[in-house]
């Protein structure tokens, strides 16, 4: 993979595939990166190969994937530990095997429980060693909704306007149904108990 940074230096990662759920198995992290819809059926032939031990990280958009991947990855009573994460890096696939780093962001991983226990610290630290600044919180529920409401908020009104993230800083029209559009998500997530800032 071609990585372009911010700064428009360019570097290749090499990248190993498989297509063997057999090769998941030793692992102690799986980060799952599937848009939600295909979470379940993309880790459903690893279940066999992963034990109760290993952790698999969710880094998707939106709700439920946590769910999808405890039914999913549950064999014979058991599975692996599922925990959460949220990024705001941002990155643009500008062909096959070319991505481009589009905007800085944070990355914050937690667990179902408030708890931050050393594993949890562990991964953020190896994330962080890996160069993804990571963060382990005790609040990622709240952490999933905010980046729910940001997504709720920013990606139609820029699909529907044909317009770049960047319009709705030089529009006001944009950021009146912007804010319209967080406010609901705000509210659909204080009806859940999660207080967000609008």
């Amino acid at each position: 993979v071609t990585l372009t940074e911010l700064d428009g230096s360019a570097h290749s990662v090499p990248v190993t595939a498989t297509s063997d759920p057999a090769d998941v198995e030793g692992s102690e992290l799986v980060i799952v990166l599937v848009k939600s819809w295909a979470t379940g059926d993309s880790v459903k032939p690893l279940k066999e190969h992963l034990t109760r031990d290993a952790v698999v990280l969710t880094l998707q958009n939106g709700l439920g994937n946590a769910a999808q991947l405890r039914s999913a990855l549950l064999h014979d009573g058991v599975r692996p530990h599922v925990w959460l994460g949220v990024t705001t890096q941002a990155a643009l696939r500008t062909a096959p095997g070319r991505v481009s780093h589009t905007g800085e962001g944070i990355t914050v991983v937690g667990r179902k429980s408030s708890e931050v226990n050393p594993r949890l610290q562990q991964v953020a630290a190896t994330l962080t060693a890996a160069g993804i600044e990571t963060h382990a919180v005790d609040d990622i529920h709240r952490w999933v909704w905010r980046k729910l409401a940001v997504n709720a908020a920013i990606n139609p009104v820029t699909a529907l306007a044909g317009a770049p993230n960047r319009a709705i800083r030089e529009n006001a029209d944009l950021q009146r149904a912007c804010r319209l559009l967080a406010s609901e998500a705000v509210a659909v997530a204080a009806a859940r108990g999660l207080a967000l800032d609008e």
